[in-house]
């Protein structure tokens, strides 16, 4: 039996608002990360929520909470042409799931920005080794840093044929990732929700 938590834990620029649903231990635990925070972001994103829903069906726990500056966090968003300040924001979110030993795996799931945060935590040029698994989904390596070149961490890109903010190009042949192409889909993923959800579940039910 799963169970909501409303939370507020420690970011390096202020409380980062988080909601924890939790399964039984010994399943792995989907963090999830939102769009950008200047275009609506935020940890109730719907494409993030078919994430969560998938993960709940296999019987994993997720974490969902809001970058800097959205809903109830401290702090505020900059922008930046490099690596983004919410990649300090996702490390302190790591460090309190293994902190409190919630799985002894962790899926970063990210979503459009979110990707883009999660990408830069499993990049060889800074590798967190508390990520046991990324799930990129439409990463805007197109418009955006985005680090495609991955360290050891088993890497899926989840990407639509009508997404102008991917270049899918740049994951082909790279070591450790698997590109999944969802046809008839845009960066939204609008009317394609059980075509994600189809493709996430494969994934997820893979570990």
């Amino acid at each position: 039996m799963s169970t909501l938590q409303t939370l507020s834990i420690d970011g390096p620029a202020g409380a980062l608002a988080a909601q924890l649903k939790t399964a039984p231990r010994g399943r792995p635990i989907a963090v999830l990360c939102h769009p950008h925070p200047l275009y609506g972001g935020s940890m109730h994103d719907a494409v993030l929520g078919v994430a969560a829903d998938c993960a709940h069906n296999l019987g994993m726990s997720s974490f969902a909470f809001n970058f800097r500056g959205v809903g109830a966090s401290g702090g505020k968003h900059q922008p930046t042409a490099g690596v983004p300040d919410e990649v300090d924001d996702l490390c302190a979110v790591l460090n309190w799931v293994t902190t409190q030993q919630l799985s002894q795996d962790v899926i970063a799931i990210g979503y459009s920005f979110g990707a883009s945060v999660v990408s830069h935590c499993v990049s060889r040029t800074a590798p967190d080794s508390r990520i046991d698994r990324a799930v990129l989904i439409a990463p805007p390596n197109a418009v955006m840093s985005c680090q495609t070149d991955v360290a050891s961490q088993l890497t899926d890109v989840i990407y639509g044929d009508q997404d102008d903010y991917v270049d899918p190009t740049a994951y082909q042949q790279v070591p450790h990732v698997a590109v999944h192409k969802l046809t008839n889909c845009d960066h939204f993923f609008s009317a394609a929700h059980d075509s994600l959800a189809h493709t996430l579940s494969n994934i997820l039910n893979s570990l």
